[in-house]
């Protein structure tokens, strides 16, 4: 089957299905781990893929191929792309999926993405990866009331929708109205992630105890805040205690440290910021006994997600959108009340506390997670869609 798969992607961890002169610079693409994952698996079961996509440091479109792999990159705005919608970049992704004609488009998020697939006349099936108003609820500017705009449309027309999680399939049908049927496929985690998770090592002792956050952009969505409070109190009682915090917005000197050392809470902390997805693993699984995740609000969570596939105990929020379904309600994780210092650092001495409890909750995490997000079981149920749509 030729497959289009309309979505922001990383374009270099695709490279070996293409046809490129070692040290080409290639466009970076915009990211999109799980839409990698998938297209890895589809690729590696015989299939045909063409992706459309777009980049900020592209002004003219950029073709990218292999023997089974084609990637088409259009131009990105860098600013007043909500004013019309993305116009000009779904003008763009529907010329170019209608030059290819693939059997199907697969479009992901449902934004420009979604309506370019609609617009382009092909057969279209419509992933959700987040619930609109909840985001605009969170982020509540002009922005987001337009993507929320976009997401209202692609309701209306899209007839064959999955969503990543219950949730967010909940939030389609009960605040955009959608009238059809929702199937619920998990996003994929990659398999070297579990083959990683094999192989780290148990917890170390109580007093040593490590433990991460993996958060992008500093706020009140992501409530970093009270993961550094809560951590402070965690260190009053363990001093040997540490807190590695990961993403945007948390390195050296960036928001979050600044916001820390004003109230005196940076003491064992180590702002490790943006780091590479390998490198960002391997240090998870060789340095961190515990993710905490104190999100308020997830459609999936690739960060508890991929923990969870590295056999870490995980606590996550017990109102946060997606998180308690991806812990099963705390049966392979712990639950805790994110809006709460004082339910957070409850949550971090009880496990910080109890070495054993930390690897039983690991190695459920690992199962569940093996038996839910492995590339293979999220591809055979993309394929079950794929064959109905067309």
């Amino acid at each position: 089957m030729i497959v289009g798969i309309c979505a922001p992607i990383a374009v270099t961890p695709l490279t070996p299905w293409l046809d490129v002169t070692a040290g080409t610079r290639l466009p970076e693409g915009m990211g999109g781990t799980p839409v990698v994952a998938l297209v890895r698996g589809l690729l590696e079961r015989g299939h045909r893929v063409v992706i459309f996509t777009l980049d900020r440091s592209v002004s003219d479109e950029v073709v990218l191929a292999g023997e089974r792999l084609k990637i088409c990159i259009g131009p990105y705005r860098h600013a007043h792309r909500a004013r019309d919608l993305f116009r000009t970049e779904r003008e763009y992704l529907v010329s170019a999926i209608r030059r290819e004609r693939p059997e199907l488009v697969h479009a992901h998020w449902t934004y420009e993405f979604a309506l370019a697939a609609l617009d382009s006349g092909r057969p279209t099936v419509v992933t959700a990866h987040d619930a609109p108003l909840q985001v605009l609820r969170h982020i509540g500017d002009a922005y987001r009331a337009a993507r929320l705009l976009m997401a209202w449309k692609v309701a209306r027309r899209a007839e064959h929708l999955t969503a990543v999680s219950d949730y967010i399939g909940g939030h389609f049908r009960k605040v955009l109205r959608y009238s059809h049927l929702i199937s619920v496929v998990p996003n994929a985690v990659p398999d070297e992630l579990f083959e990683l998770g094999a192989s780290r090592g148990r917890s170390r002792e109580a007093n040593g105890v490590a433990i991460a956050t993996v958060l992008n952009g500093w706020g009140q969505l992501k409530n970093a805040s009270v993961a550094l409070k809560a951590f402070g109190e965690l260190r009053r009682r363990m001093p040997q205690a540490r807190l590695l915090m990961f993403g945007v917005d948390y390195g050296r000197g960036e928001t979050a440290q600044r916001w820390a050392r004003a109230r005196g809470l940076a003491e064992g902390v180590e702002f490790a910021g943006e780091v590479a997805y390998e490198q960002l693993h391997r240090r998870l699984a060789c340095e961190a006994d515990i993710l905490l995740h104190p999100s308020r609000e997830e459609s999936f969570s690739m960060a508890v997600a991929e923990a969870m596939a590295l056999r870490l105990a995980v606590i996550g929020g017990a109102r946060a959108g997606a998180v308690p379904s991806l812990l099963e309600d705390g049966r392979v994780g712990e639950l805790a009340d994110v809006t709460s210092t004082k339910s957070v650092a409850a949550a971090l001495l009880k496990l910080a506390n109890n070495r054993a409890l930390r690897e039983e909750l690991g190695d459920a995490a690992g199962q569940s997670a093996r038996s839910r997000f492995r590339t293979a079981i999220v591809v055979d149920q993309y394929e079950a869609i794929y064959r109905t749509v067309c």
